[in-house]
């Protein structure tokens, strides 16, 4: 087979570690991993958005001095970016009408007719009249994958996160790749979902931080069952775990589904352990950062924080009239003030929210629910959008919260990550049983 694209010993702003990767025409491959942020740079740096700081890109087994995105695209390289900034006015008609081979219509009926004809053949139930805006996330997804086939895409890049993704809608993606690669174009396929493409992919990579952890030509016959266990990574060395940390392993949760109705289902299914780890904790009905006793900081830190208020406001919002007048919603400005100067100079953070960084704003995600002293804090997906720079920063800030006394869970589905920091795991499927794996 030849080969299409290879990046060698590429690194990118400590995203990417040398960095391996090759692909051939025909495959669909995968390139896995936990964090969305590494995904992001290595999508940019194959699409020809941004110049690696170490290493080569070769294109045709040559290497492609001055790669850029131009460049890319004349190769037959298109990195899809789903962002629906097509704006109000564009129709689904207008954005395929002009990529498909000339012909002649006698109406406009006849037009929409063709196109709605068309669009059903490769696997897209839309009215051609729909406007561009209104669609999904997958929706769009699947008309601009098309885009990228009309216009006689070799390799089409993609970064699939999960939450976009919306039942049914999501085999039908997958058989819209399986047909298109039958055709003749080869995919490289970036996710956080282990599962999606795993049955499809020619091969699959692990990334992890930054670094590869393994690759495999030939998928394993058992593993997903090696996945569930975390098999599939290196073994624990016997040192003493540095962190305190529990972990919270669910190979088959669903990403759609609530964290709250997760920990729920953890909690009915598991009463003598919940009473164990988390005693004297409630979880509410519904999504809420906040429950007696209990925080649940989201992956995507940027959820629980506003921009358009300052540091010490994002830090007192989630307290309500515990530091007001004592009107609801009303913030005191001096304890305001006192709280922001105080948190900013114990941790080293800017004052003002557009100056911090990935994982500064991580760090006053949960300083915002610290101030309430709750018992646990859940971290969903606790490394996404961190560098591997960043790292220290965020394990120095939750060491000092454990040494409060307050537990700190990681939740994840990279059983790596959670052997590395964890003084112990708790495993489940979806929730409704678990195991203990301890280490001394």
């Amino acid at each position: 087979m030849k080969e299409i694209i290879a990046l060698k010993n590429v690194s990118l702003d400590n995203w990417l570690k040398n960095y391996h990767l090759h692909v051939f025409e025909g495959e669909i491959v995968c390139v896995q991993n936990i964090s969305g942020a590494s995904l992001d740079a290595l999508m940019e740096v194959i699409g020809g958005s941004r110049k690696p700081d170490k290493g080569c890109v070769f294109v045709d087994e040559k290497k492609a001095t001055g790669y850029n995105e131009h460049m890319a695209k004349e190769m037959g390289i298109y990195a899809l970016r789903f962002q629906n900034n097509y704006g109000k006015s564009l129709r689904v008609l207008d954005i395929v009408l002009p990529l498909l081979p000339p012909w002649h219509p006698y109406s406009k009926k006849k037009t929409k007719d063709y196109i709605g004809r068309y669009l059903k053949e490769e696997g897209i139930d839309l009215s051609p009249d729909t406007p561009v805006w209104k669609l999904s996330g997958t929706q769009l997804r699947k008309l601009q994958i098309l885009r990228a086939g009309l216009q006689k895409a070799r390799l089409i890049v993609i970064n699939l996160e999960q939450e976009y993704l919306e039942g049914k809608l999501e085999e039908e993606l997958i058989k819209m790749v399986e047909k298109m690669n039958r055709k003749g174009t080869t995919f490289l396929i970036f996710s956080c979902c282990y599962t999606m493409f795993l049955k499809t992919a020619s091969r699959v990579q692990f990334l992890e931080l930054g670094r590869v952890t393994g690759e495999w030509e030939e998928m394993p016959e058992n593993l997903l069952e090696r996945l569930r266990q975390g098999s599939l990574f290196y073994k624990r060395s016997k040192e003493k775990v540095r962190f305190p940390f529990l972990g919270m392993y669910d190979y088959e949760w669903d990403a759609q589904n609530s964290f709250w109705d997760y920990l729920n289902r953890v909690r009915e299914n598991n009463a003598d352990l919940w009473r164990r780890y988390f005693p004297g904790t409630v979880l509410p009905e519904g999504d809420v950062g906040y429950s007696q006793g209990i925080a649940v900081i989201p992956g995507d830190s940027k959820e629980l924080l506003l921009d358009n208020l300052s540091v010490g406001e994002n830090l007192t919002i989630a307290a309500g009239n515990r530091v007001n007048y004592g009107r609801t919603f009303i913030i005191n400005p001096r304890l305001c003030k006192k709280l922001a100067e105080g948190f900013c100079s114990r941790y080293q953070l800017p004052e003002r929210m557009e100056e911090l960084t990935n994982v500064q704003r991580k760090i006053l995600s949960i300083g915002r629910f610290e101030i309430l002293r709750p018992r646990v804090i859940f971290l969903e997906l606790p490394y996404q959008g961190i560098s591997l720079d960043e790292l220290p920063q965020l394990h120095r800030y939750l060491y000092s919260l454990a040494e409060k006394g307050i537990c700190i869970v990681y939740f994840s589905q990279s059983m790596e990550m959670l052997q590395e920091n964890c003084t112990g795991i708790i495993r489940t499927r979806n929730g409704l049983s678990a195991k203990i794996d301890t280490f001394s």
